[in-house]
């Protein structure tokens, strides 16, 4: 058993309305990862986190462009939960691309997207991109939205970049002592949606690559991987002593996924409460299942380096987490 208290995630962010057409955005976010050596406090930095400009009124035309730094729009990710769900983990991408949108001018109707980006990956084309489509529906108390999503490389996501696994084992594809970006660019989907009625959400999500990961770049049993990850949420909206407040259970599950370091199948649940004005108060508990110890995974290394096969453990984990939220 384990215990911790931790400043979570911190940012400060900055809008600004230049005129009608043109709007800029930065994201100063705090780096709470524990160093390598020494107390915790040490590494107290923050650092841009998101920063980019919009232009476009969509009081005028559905069509906008984006540049800067920031997440590219593949996948959706929505959750109530503390935890990032499992489908985030595997595949969002935050790098700096340009993107060309559509968003429908009423409350209802498509959206659309197509981005292009450098990526990170050094095997091939440096130039990579994709796209979303979705639509927002709503119909009396019914409303959400549904959407798919298309990228050229999995592997520029954070969760492969970085897989925060043990020493010597893949480290992900950016990892200078356990990784290697010399690999093939592998493409990936995602669909998602939610439906809304009344005091009632649920959401659903599934993400994979399209093909196989080569067996030196990313493998899982002895084989090239094929990750994916999925998720599915239900929350629920309530008052508690007329305190805004809500409930929410989840269910997620990752394939082929063992060298990134997520588990096999989650479960979730949280409490979400606004004690005090512009707080939330959260409470969650998460139970991860490992994958078995049979199977064991390995990803890319520098020349000259073999890595050490991650293992599954065959074991459960169960965390409690409580978070105050502030937001001003």
């Amino acid at each position: 058993t384990t215990n911790d208290i931790d400043l979570g995630a911190n940012e400060l962010d900055i809008a600004a309305a230049l005129n009608q057409n043109v709007e800029a955005y930065m994201s100063i976010a705090y780096d709470g990862s524990p160093p390598e050596i020494g107390p915790r406090t040490t590494n107290s930095n923050f650092s841009l986190n998101l920063g980019f400009v919009n232009i476009g009124n969509l009081d005028k035309t559905p069509i906008y462009f984006t540049a800067g730094q920031l997440f590219v729009p593949f996948g959706r990710y929505s959750s109530s939960m503390i935890s990032a769900p499992l489908t985030m983990n595997l595949a969002r991408t935050k790098t700096r691309p340009f993107i060309l949108g559509y968003k429908s001018q009423g409350d209802t109707g498509p959206f659309a997207a197509t981005y292009i980006y450098r990526s990170d990956t050094t095997l091939g084309r440096s130039g990579v991109g994709g796209a979303n489509f979705g639509y927002v529906f709503g119909y009396n108390d019914w409303h959400g939205e549904l959407g798919t999503s298309y990228i050229s490389s999995m592997n520029d996501s954070a969760g492969m970049q970085r897989t925060a696994g043990l020493p010597n084992t893949f480290g992900g594809f950016g990892s200078l002592l356990n990784g290697s970006e010399y690999v093939r660019k592998t493409q990936a989907i995602d669909f998602y949606g939610n439906v809304a009625y009344d005091r009632f959400n649920f959401a659903a999500e599934w993400t994979s690559a399209i093909e196989s990961f080569r067996a030196q770049d990313l493998s899982f049993n002895g084989r090239g991987a094929h990750p994916q990850a999925g998720q599915t949420e239900f929350d629920m909206t309530f008052k508690v002593f007329n305190k805004p407040a809500s409930i929410g259970v989840g269910y997620q599950w990752t394939r082929d996924a063992l060298a990134l370091n997520l588990p096999e199948q989650r479960i979730t649940g949280v409490f979400n409460i606004s004690i005090w004005k512009d707080t939330v108060e959260s409470l969650e508990y998460r139970h991860d299942i490992d994958y078995a110890r049979t199977q064991y995974a390995n990803g890319s290394a520098p020349p000259g380096v073999i890595n050490e096969p991650t293992l599954g453990t065959g074991h459960s984990a169960d965390t409690v987490s409580a978070q105050i939220g502030v937001y001003f």
